[in-house]
């Protein structure tokens, strides 16, 4: 049975960069305890910055996009994990960084979804409620999903063999929305960001291959999409 298991934060990418593009060794071959749902974040203390903030945004409305996509593909089962993990981990984890108001509101929006986590109804006034929540899209916000989705893949596999379809939906909906934001921004490195997100999103195709990527792979496209948002920021 498919589970949904929360990984460590790479905080907008800069464990990612820290590894590099020519990060060979695959992580996943090194077996590591993982939480069980709803205890991600437990390490997280004191109010979040604005950026986080951002950042556990679009998880959650990546991951509401993701369960769309593979609930369309057959795969009911990791389509209602990702919806509990962003209706339900999600606000807890921004009340557990002290912003307990929102935390409510956005725990009450999502409410239908969480009940019924089949409805597009439901699912699109999830996605308006996030969407309306998060400022314009910036180079930093793409370089955060960028790093998430690496992490996320990560978590799909064990030494190159899927072993979490969930998570591998996740990092493919992190990657997409990445891509979505790096439209929205212009200057000279942003053709370097798009470039490496298609490179990416090329590395995780909507149904999984029987052989994954390379673990380096996919670090190598997404490390290189967080250095061209950094050029952008400055």
């Amino acid at each position: 049975m498919t589970r949904f298991r929360p990984r460590l934060r790479f905080g907008l990418g800069l464990s990612v960069l820290a590894a590099g593009p020519g990060l060979a060794a695959d992580p996943a071959c090194v077996p590591a305890a993982q939480a069980p749902l709803g205890e991600a974040g437990e390490g997280e203390s004191g109010p979040a910055t604005p950026a986080q903030r951002s950042l556990l945004l679009d998880q959650m409305a990546a991951r509401i996009e993701g369960a769309g996509e593979v609930r369309a593909a057959g795969d009911a089962e990791s389509a209602d994990i990702l919806v509990a993990a962003a209706a339900d981990e999600g606000p807890t984890r921004l009340a557990r960084r002290g912003d307990a108001e929102e935390a409510g509101r956005l725990e009450r929006g999502l409410a239908p979804l969480a009940a019924r986590p089949d409805d597009p109804a439901a699912a699109a006034a999830g996605l308006r409620l996030l969407e309306a929540a998060l400022g314009p899209a910036t180079p930093e916000r793409a370089a955060g999903l960028a790093g998430l989705a690496l992490e996320a893949f990560g978590a799909a596999q064990e030494c190159g063999r899927l072993t979490d379809r969930a998570a591998y939906a996740e990092a493919r909906a992190l990657a997409r929305r990445a891509r979505r934001l790096a439209d929205a921004v212009t200057g000279a490195p942003a053709g370097e960001m798009t470039a490496a997100l298609d490179r990416l999103l090329a590395l995780l195709p909507a149904s999984p291959p029987e052989a994954l990527p390379a673990f380096g792979a996919v670090s190598a496209e997404a490390s290189r999409a967080i250095l061209a948002a950094s050029d952008l920021s400055r």
